[in-house]
């Protein structure tokens, strides 16, 4: 009753989000929300690594931190004592597992949470990576290296600096495990449950911080 009832609640909430954030999902390839409708972001240089300066992080609290990339994609790092998640991976620009190693020495899980090109694509540098495989057809879609382009130069006032060696080279997603309904995962004081709520993609997922309670809809 009490996965029930809060499953409930997480697509309520999942609703409301959808309305407001993400652009909802057209069947084959997903466009994004026009320019107008959208952030537009510089790229910020606060690193020394090169291939890692088209992101920079907040600390959300004392196990949570925040990574935004060029589009204003938000990653979320969760560490706990034994390893640590990152839920999101954003456009696949820059090295983004060369940035989170300046942020934890622990090992590094992914969780995507759905396959929208601002979501999924910086994954393809780690090695143990989760997403629904109900998203795999518009993952595939969204590796087109035209379809990450016009992304960015849409969502970044900066996109003439970006270059086709910054890109990530997309992965296939049956290299990603498939990330089920209720998974839960132990990061030692922190765990997190998946739950797939398709809707504004297929393969949807929001995460629960159960200690915290935080959720989070991607």
């Amino acid at each position: 009753m009490k996965i029930h009832a809060l499953k409930i609640i997480i697509a309520y909430l999942l609703f409301i989000i959808a309305v407001s954030g993400c652009s909802a999902t057209a069947k084959g390839t997903t466009a994004k929300a026009p320019a107008s409708e959208r952030a537009i972001t510089a790229i910020k240089y606060d690193n020394a690594l090169p291939s890692t300066h088209f992101f920079h992080s907040e600390k959300v609290n004392e196990n949570i931190v925040r990574i935004r990339g060029v589009a204003g994609e938000l990653m979320y790092l969760v560490k706990g004592t034994n390893k640590a998640f990152l839920i999101d991976a954003g456009t696949g620009l820059g090295d983004l597992s060369a940035y989170v190693k300046q942020l934890t020495s622990k090992p590094v899980t992914v969780i995507i949470t759905h396959g929208h090109v601002d979501h999924a694509f910086g994954a393809a540098n780690f090695d143990d990576v989760y997403m629904n495989h109900a998203d795999d057809s518009l993952y595939i879609a969204h590796s087109n290296p035209e379809v990450r382009k016009g992304f960015l130069k849409t969502s970044s006032r900066d996109s003439d600096k970006i270059n086709d060696s910054d890109f990530v080279k997309a992965t296939s997603p049956s290299k990603f495990k498939d990330l089920k309904d209720e998974t839960v995962f132990d990061l030692g004081g922190t765990t997190l449950e998946a739950y797939h709520f398709g809707g504004h993609t297929p393969g949807q997922v929001a995460v629960l911080f159960r200690e915290q309670r935080i959720l989070l809809t991607g």
